[in-house]
């Protein structure tokens, strides 16, 4: 095992020593690259600076007198140009002419080379610098561009991020403006089959799906000859990229969870699902919410069908609480009151003694004004079932599902 072991473990020391050379090569190159820059820059921006000037001198050359030691910019010039009085005119005069007379208020420059300007009688009366290349605007230049290079070469990961939130976006937007295959259409079934009730040149309506009271419901599941598979990936899919004109329900063709399952839960009677993992315990639940219809078989409440009931009145004789109850980022009065939103705080109160929640509840400080925190992140598991308990015994519905995993 050892040997094996320092075997692949050489192979693995070759393996990172060529990745660390061809990182190394690479930060090299890009380094060359940016010296290279930097050196042909500054050249090409002294070239500038030379050339501007060479023109400026020949446009605007300088006065005869500039260097007279008699002439009124003698002073300003020996002082400016100290370090140009032994080379020749033409640098002296050069020097001279660079000078930024303009600056100096009480003195009229030789107006000649980079520091020639227009006259104050100029249309606009103002007074424009030649135009020379100097250093500090060259230095502004490349940086200018340096920096916004590497800005540019930051813009990847943005497009990359804007091209992942298309991506989601369109996967979002596939399942909001999906059509699902349960419960679509139930209420507009049911005004359409009205108004085209007297309607006697067209095909007889639909069968307008059965609507429910909770207070008329008794709670009688009944289960028969219930055959189940949950979908394929590829199925999924399909239905919800499904044409909305498409009516057409995939085959089942995933795993199976269970075949010919026959139940009976009488209204008002407490029972336990009890089995291992997979068995289809969660899938009974799914299954008498109408989250899924059956592959076979059918599910009845009160001897009706599922099928032929309203779906979202079904839902309202339902109430669920999950293993992992959901709870908003609210007060816990306002996280019951979503199991009845008409209900008085009263009904509130006599609910969370119902679920055993009364007394942890009047223990904080806020009592029912206490910020559960987001997904109920300041309870415990324990006061977040209670809490969800109310909220289900204030719906006062008929039937009643809780989810919850025991393990040893």
């Amino acid at each position: 095992m050892s040997k094996r072991y320092d075997a692949r473990l050489g192979d693995s020391e070759k393996a990172a020593i060529r990745q660390g050379t061809r990182t190394a090569i690479l930060t090299g190159c890009l380094f060359l690259i940016i010296f290279i820059m930097y050196g042909v820059g500054f050249w090409f921006g002294s070239t500038l600076i030379a050339d501007s000037i060479d023109e400026a001198m020949k446009n605007h050359p300088a006065p005869d007198n500039i260097l007279n030691e008699t002439s009124p910019w003698w002073p300003i010039i020996e002082e400016g140009c100290k370090s140009y009085l032994n080379d020749t005119i033409e640098v002296l005069e050069t020097c001279a002419c660079g000078l930024p007379w303009e600056s100096i208020e009480f003195l009229n420059g030789p107006n000649c080379g980079c520091s020639y300007t227009q006259s104050q009688g100029s249309d606009l009366g103002l007074s424009v610098v030649s135009g020379c290349v100097s250093g500090g605007r060259v230095m502004m230049v490349f940086f200018s561009v340096l920096i916004g290079g590497f800005s540019a070469g930051q813009i990847g990961p943005g497009v990359k991020a804007v091209a992942d939130a298309k991506v989601a976006a369109a996967k979002m937007l596939a399942v909001i403006e999906r059509k699902p295959l349960i419960g679509d259409g139930d209420d507009e079934l049911v005004v359409k089959s009205v108004k085209s009730h007297h309607d006697t040149t067209r095909d007889p309506p639909p069968e307008p799906k059965k609507r429910l009271k909770p207070d008329k419901v008794k709670g009688e599941i009944t289960m028969e000859n219930v055959h189940f598979r949950y979908m394929s990936t590829a199925e999924q899919e399909a239905s919800v990229y499904a044409n909305a004109d498409d009516a057409t329900v995939p085959e089942h063709t995933g795993g199976v969870v269970f075949g010919g399952c026959n139940l009976t839960i009488k209204a008002g009677e407490t029972v336990a699902l009890v089995g291992e993992s997979g068995c289809g315990k969660s899938t009974i639940a799914k299954l008498v919410q109408r989250f899924y219809d059956p592959t076979q078989g059918r599910i009845l409440l009160d001897d009706i069908d599922l099928k032929d009931i309203n779906v979202r009145d079904l839902r309202s004789c339902i109430g669920v609480v999950s293993q992992e109850p959901l709870l908003f980022d609210t007060t816990i009065e306002y996280n019951i009151r979503y199991g009845k939103p008409d209900a008085t705080f009263e009904d509130i109160v006599q609910a969370a003694q119902s679920a055993n929640a009364h007394d942890f509840i009047m223990s904080f400080p806020d009592g029912y004004q206490t910020m559960v925190g987001p997904r109920g992140g300041r309870l415990s598991g324990g006061q977040k079932q209670r809490v969800a308990i109310a909220r289900a015994v204030l719906r006062q519905a008929p039937i009643m599902v809780r989810l919850r995993i025991l393990e040893e």
